[in-house]
């Protein structure tokens, strides 16, 4: 992934979240769990992002192992 959509994106969740924290929320308890939620589906979603740039590496990836133990085990 290139540097400056990496920035680009984390720029992008980073002012969401500063923005959300100035939303005129009415309710002290919906605005602590609003900005839980956005901040926790920002991070998540930043994460998968940067994992899957590269799928043959990292927490979520794509080995060729399984389908190789398939393939030995039918023939």
């Amino acid at each position: 992934m290139p540097k400056t959509l990496l920035l680009f994106v984390t720029m992008t969740a980073t002012m969401i979240l500063f923005l959300l924290l100035f939303f005129p929320f009415h309710n002290l308890a919906l605005g602590i769990v609003s900005m839980a939620i956005a901040t926790l589906l920002l991070f998540f979603a930043h994460f998968v992002l940067t994992d899957l740039d590269n799928p043959f590496e990292g927490t979520w990836n794509v080995r060729s192992e399984p389908f190789s133990d398939l393939v030995t085990r039918i023939r």
